[in-house]
């Protein structure tokens, strides 16, 4: 087993060490985080790469409480210090707590006083000492790209926003999200062999991932895994910003010589999407849909993956499996080593 299937095939156990983390010994600086959320009139969440997508579930459950939240990638910050007021609260994410922007930004906010929440597997980091707030992700490292580093800390975040107005999380909130996770490794090699009937990864040249909500952030992550490893690209667009315009190479394809497959995580179901997704999977010379209800037949390819009795948002720790997997067929059918890098040096966005 390579080392890219191997710590997708860890995740759902490494996501239980985190829960029980989060809810026992860390259980003291998440109280602290929730409070701060609930409280604070202004919630910049900021990150770069795999980190910033992992932000995306906290932002739109954050949005569902009714904060004033914003997600803003971290060079743009640094490239606007007139963004920058003492009376928000920042949090960030970073595995490694060493990225330059991370590096340079939580040094910026500790010079002018700022409240700043540091999520990182990397309790020693520069993002570390220079947090008002430390929260430690205990996940391990992943070998190649981050894969059980974007659904832990996103976990965390999810956590946090879940237990604003409460002093613990709820038992069957708790509960469910061990549900989802005991689901995830008792049924993993299941969802590989499903990647693994998907017959389009061979002639696919592009992808179009697809979705709404808290999906977004799948689908960001989906394109950048599968650039980093099929060396295949994908574009990202709600399925509502598609329809005005971009669905053009779709309906077009024929006049292509290359085909583009639209890819549908339906996340947030409603009659708008069924009708922009049928008439996108009829145009497609081949399609992907990802979502709950079997009733849903439009697509070359229909995956389907239970729900849980969860805020919507932690969803997309059960999709990222999926995804995850997805880009990893892809790659083995074009022939390459997941994670294989010939010209690229080693942690090259890392402060040393």
């Amino acid at each position: 087993m390579n080392d890219y299937l191997k710590n997708v095939f860890e995740q759902p156990q490494e996501l239980k060490k985190v829960m029980k983390a989060l809810t026992e010994e860390e259980c003291p600086e998440i109280r602290q985080i929730a409070n701060l959320l609930t409280v604070s009139e202004e919630i910049i969440l900021t990150s770069m790469g795999s980190a910033y997508n992992s932000l995306m579930p906290m932002y739109y459950a954050l949005l569902k409480k009714g904060k004033k939240v914003r997600l803003i990638e971290t060079s743009e910050l640094i490239q606007s210090p007139e963004l920058i007021k003492k009376e928000s609260l920042y949090i960030m994410m970073s595995r490694s707590g060493e990225s330059r922007e991370v590096y340079d930004f939580s040094l910026l906010l500790k010079k002018q006083g700022c409240l700043l929440v540091g999520i990182t597997m990397t309790p020693d980091s520069t993002l570390a000492k220079n947090s008002t707030i430390m929260l430690y992700d205990p996940s391990s490292y992943d070998k190649c790209i981050c894969l059980k580093a974007y659904t832990s800390m996103a976990l965390c975040g999810l956590v946090c926003v879940s237990m604003m107005n409460n002093k613990e999380i709820l038992p069957d909130e708790k509960e469910q999200i061990d549900a989802m996770l005991t689901w995830m490794e008792e049924n993993k090699e299941k969802v590989l062999k499903e990647m693994e009937g998907i017959p389009l990864f061979k002639d696919a040249h592009s992808y179009n991932f697809l979705s709404r909500g808290y999906g977004m952030g799948v689908s960001r992550a989906a394109s950048l895994w599968l650039e980093e490893i099929a060396f295949v690209s994908g574009d990202v667009m709600s399925i509502d910003s598609f329809y005005h315009g971009p669905i053009r190479s779709i309906l077009n394809s024929e006049l292509a010589d290359n085909m583009i497959v639209p890819v549908f995580f339906d996340v947030i179901p409603d009659g708008r999407t069924k009708k922009i997704w049928t008439e996108v999977a009829e145009a497609a010379r081949a399609s992907i849909y990802f979502g709950t209800d079997e009733k849903q037949t439009d697509g070359s390819v229909c995956i389907y993956y239970p729900e849980f009795r969860l805020q919507e948002e932690y969803g997309m720790i059960l999709l990222a499996m999926y995804v995850q997997l997805f880009a990893y067929q892809c790659c083995i059918v074009k022939g390459y080593e997941p994670g294989q890098s010939l010209r690229i040096p080693k942690d090259r966005w890392v402060v040393t």
